[in-house]
């Protein structure tokens, strides 16, 4: 499997473990059925206390909020969480996608900044998925915004982007 399906289907917090790649499947289809346009970012069985769930699913909806998704043994949703902004959501880092703060006091960008962000890291990295976006204040001169995307193989990079959202630099992380 690719990293980012080892990443997708790693266990979740409190005891939760990964599934077998067959249950995973249909998690995730039963996620991207409940949320379409949404990218499923991981699944887990499910052990929070919520009658009737076995699965969970943590979603990304096309507008960058977060979900999580708790399913019965027939993949039918018995619960759904808005996930708050800025948690970890299993990535380990702070903010969701498009939105969030970066390191060293980056700040929030405002939702119609965050989508030009996002479109043209992008078109930079194709296929890759944009996991949060920042004003960029420790980056090399120009560099106005920064992007956090995850390549198709799994691999991160950082996208630095000028005032007018043309790319300064990409580094790996």
């Amino acid at each position: 499997t690719s990293k980012a399906a080892d990443r997708a289907e790693r266990g979740g917090g409190s005891g939760e473990t990964a599934l077998a790649a067959d249950v995973a499947a249909g998690v995730k289809a039963a996620a991207l059925a409940a949320v379409p346009g949404g990218t499923v970012d991981r699944t887990s069985s499910e052990n929070d206390g919520v009658t009737g769930a076995v699965y969970e699913a943590h979603v990304t909806k096309a507008d960058g909020s977060r979900v999580k998704l708790q399913f019965d043994s027939a993949y039918a949703v018995v619960n759904t969480e808005t996930e708050p902004a800025g948690g970890d959501h299993g990535h380990g880092r702070g903010a969701g996608p498009g939105h969030g703060r970066g390191g060293s006091g980056e700040a929030a960008l405002a939702t119609d900044v965050a989508a030009k962000v996002k479109a043209a890291a992008l078109a930079a990295v194709p296929g890759g998925t944009v996991e949060r976006t920042s004003a960029e204040k420790d980056g090399p001169t120009g560099a106005v915004y920064e992007a956090h995307v995850t390549k198709a193989d799994g691999t991160h990079v950082e996208v630095l982007l000028n005032s007018t959202f043309g790319v300064v630099t990409t580094r790996t992380r």
